[in-house]
């Protein structure tokens, strides 16, 4: 096949994959025919000859017309919608029978003549002629999940009918009065007694101080479940499984098995295990598989003690907390099962060979979740797969104690769900029918990395996506709005297209591939208001012309960073500027905190990686002088600087020195605090003044990438003077934005 194949070009373009992309740089790059084909084959499709791709290219269009009833059907709630059918050689006579079962079960029905209905389109295939006519769908339906069955003669088909609202949900008291909050890092906590490890003890502790303070929200790190038996593997972005909690953000103490386990007692108060245990916890930095090792021998003998206390030999409940277990695993569904015994073959193999970390090195006979070898594993280790669910049950319940701590917020709890889960991964394994292991989804060169950026996780098919009604995504993201009052989408342009590499190759020989953003912000916005929460998109890097007004019409929340809203000239934007649907903070994860781009910590990180050359580093570090000064040039036309601050911090921008006692976070907190934007966020490192960056891209072994822990324990932070001076100029600043 040629590079100009016009068969390839028009197959490619069917199945969404846009022929050029544009960095953010401005540079344009056209997508080659071999990406083209690698990135057709991952949909299932053969491009390999001109006359493979005409015959893909037939297959895909007539798939629509052969089929009585599309996938799925989308209705906005108290909107007209129409269902199309599609009949080839019918007459206008024909009986049209339609019955549609809400989720209460409960239906409607209704009967009429083919040739009354509205005639969409009409097409021959293969000599025979094909009609598709509108179904008119009643008026009232309810929001949810439907299921609509149609029957024709001997022809029938089912389709899920998707009624949704057209806005996301917004609290009520955020709405008409905006709110601050705090982000952190949980696994970064420390509170007295833990673990050499942040977690869910730590967190309800935080919650109530941000409460006290008067904040509306608690936001955290993505806190999806990560590779168990690969400890090293600690990215909470590149996670095992997105629809799980990790085990090691539990409070082994707090878990109620302990109060009834004497071996586990025992265990906690060994010299060894305790002396140990309080090495890590005085660790600036986790070490991640010691932790791992040491909570591990908790949770067996936690877990032997549930078993024996609360459930039969052959897995029935005994009490009403194996009850509870139970219900957590019906709940649960095909995820958390799959979850369960991927861990326990991740176990099994992992025993046998140490370097096999994930599915993708298992023997065949393994590869596939719904195999019969995989089925007789899982009834030969049905309590071990059981103890892997255990631990997220048990994770569920902690994440459940926070959120109560977090009753008295607008918000509460604010979760993050990432892009996607590891290549190599429980998710993957479990997801293969809309997973594409094959392809790593990541983006073109941008300012973080301009090589491009290949993420190492498998992209959804979107084609197979529609195909299940959406019901994965649904799935999803109810597993994330769990106990949450506020969910951030990582990468949110993912909803409309994403940036596919074949693996293997470098992300410059990537393409974009489209998503059905309607349909998407529809399910969004359905779970959205059945669970009352709050969505904010990540809406940052190469971002598609009109998306962010797209997504504000949705009622998706906008991310506003200080770092990145300039003028032109390179001033910053006054944050009077920001749109009300809007989540406005200094900087992200992947950014330096306030006091590390003050004192340019993070132009000498990347100069001693090697990132930057020692000329290039000088030159960012004049400029860098001049943006701060900028900062102070802004924070003084705001008013937020007292007249008798502005020389110091003028000085300070000079010499590059943090102003003492917090007073720059403070004053650049406040600054955004009279933005009209809903919520603003203040970073738990910004409070504390810390200049390590929490993740460099682009680094694995040369920075310390989700190690670093907070400087002060939760308990010292119900006092801080910074905090509890912060917190209250920014109330009441947040209490005079009129919006």
């Amino acid at each position: 096949m040629t590079e100009t194949s016009a068969a390839l070009d028009a197959l490619a373009a069917a199945l969404g994959i846009e022929p050029t992309f544009t960095d953010a740089f401005g540079h344009q790059t056209q997508v080659s025919a071999q990406t083209k084909r690698a990135l057709i084959a991952a949909m299932g499709y053969d491009a390999g000859s001109d006359e493979a791709a005409r015959a893909s290219f037939e297959r895909f269009w007539r798939a629509p017309w052969i089929r009585i009833l599309e996938p799925v059907v989308f209705a906005y709630e108290g909107a007209d919608a129409t269902a199309a059918c599609t009949l080839h050689s019918a007459k206008p006579e024909l009986a049209l029978a339609w019955t549609l079962t809400l989720e209460d079960g409960s239906r409607r029905t209704g009967t009429t003549r083919w040739g009354d209905t509205p005639l969409l389109e009409r097409r021959i295939i293969e000599r025979k002629g094909y009609e598709r006519r509108g179904i008119a769908l009643p008026e009232d339906l309810p929001l949810g999940y439907h299921q609509l069955a149609v029957q024709a003669g001997e022809a029938a088909g089912e389709t899920t009918v998707i009624v949704c609202p057209e806005q996301a949900y917004l609290p009520p008291a955020l709405e008409h009065a905006p709110g601050w909050g705090m982000a952190l890092q949980l696994y970064a906590l420390r509170r007295s007694g833990d673990w050499g490890i942040g977690d869910f003890t730590a967190l309800a502790e935080l919650a109530q101080t941000v409460v006290q303070r008067g904040g509306a929200a608690v936001a955290l790190n993505p806190l999806h479940r990560l590779h168990l038996h690969n400890p090293d593997a600690i990215s909470p972005y590149g996670p095992t499984s997105r629809f799980a909690l990790d085990p090691l953000y539990i409070d082994p103490l707090t878990v109620a098995e302990f109060a009834e386990s004497r071996p586990a007692q025992q265990l906690a108060r060994d010299i060894d295990i305790a002396r140990r245990r309080k090495e890590l916890s005085e660790e600036p930095l986790i070490e991640y598989p010691a932790v791992s090792a040491l909570k591990r021998l908790l949770f067996e003998e936690l877990y032997r003690t549930f078993c024996s206390r609360h459930m039969t030999r052959d897995g029935g409940a005994v009490s009403a907390r194996g009850e509870a277990f139970l219900q957590f695993r019906r709940e649960g569904g095909i995820a958390i099962e799959r979850l369960g015994a991927y861990e326990c073959l991740a176990e099994y193999h992992r025993a046998r060979d140490p370097q096999v970390y994930g599915w993708l090195q298992w023997p065949p006979e393994h590869r596939d979740p719904k195999s019969p070898f995989v089925a007789e594993f899982v009834r030969r280790h049905r309590e071990r797969v059981a103890f892997f669910i255990y631990l997220a049950w048990i994770a569920d319940e902690q994440l459940a104690v926070c959120a109560r701590a977090c009753t008295a917020m607008p918000i509460g709890l604010y979760r993050d769900l990432a892009v996607g889960a590891d290549s190599n991964s429980a998710e993957a394994w479990s997801s293969q029918e809309i997973m594409r292991a094959q392809i790593s989804v990541g983006a073109p060169p941008d300012p973080l990395n301009t090589e491009g950026q290949s993420w190492g996780l498998p992209a959804v098919d979107p084609h197979a996506l529609r195909a299940a009604a959406y019901q994965p995504f649904a799935q999803l993201l109810r597993a994330n709005m769990r106990y949450a009052g506020a969910l951030r989408i990582d990468h949110v342009m993912a909803l409309t297209r994403l940036f596919w590499i074949p693996v293997g190759r470098p992300a410059s020989e990537g393409g974009y591939v489209r998503y059905p953003l309607d349909e998407m912000l529809g399910v969004l916005a359905l779970e959205s208001t059945r669970a009352k929460c709050l969505i904010v998109g990540e809406d940052l890097g190469t971002v598609p012309a009109g998306f962010r007004e797209r997504l504000n019409r949705a009622r998706l929340f906008s991310t506003r960073l200080l770092f990145f809203e300039r003028e032109p000239g390179g001033g910053f934007v006054d944050a009077l500027a920001y749109p009300r649907y809007a989540v406005a903070s200094v900087a992200t994860h992947d950014l330096p905190p306030l006091a590390g781009w003050w004192t340019g910590r993070d132009i000498d990180v990347r100069e001693g990686i090697g990132f930057v050359t020692p000329p290039a580093a000088a030159q960012e570090r004049e400029a860098r002088k001049a943006e701060r000064l900028a900062l102070v040039e802004r924070l003084r036309l705001s008013g937020v600087l007292e007249a008798t601050d502005v020389a110091a911090f003028h000085d300070a921008a000079l010499t590059g020195i943090v102003p003492a006692d917090g007073r720059l976070n403070e004053a650049v907190c406040v600054f955004l605090g009279r933005a009209p934007s809903l919520l603003v966020l203040v970073a738990l490192d910004d409070v504390l003044s810390e200049t390590e960056q929490v993740n460099v891209p682009g680094t694995v072994a040369q920075h310390p990438n989700w190690r670093l822990r907070s400087r002060l324990p939760v308990e010292i932070l119900r006092e801080y003077s910074p905090l509890a001076r912060l917190a209250a100029r920014l109330s009441k600043t947040r209490e005079e934005v009129r919006v």
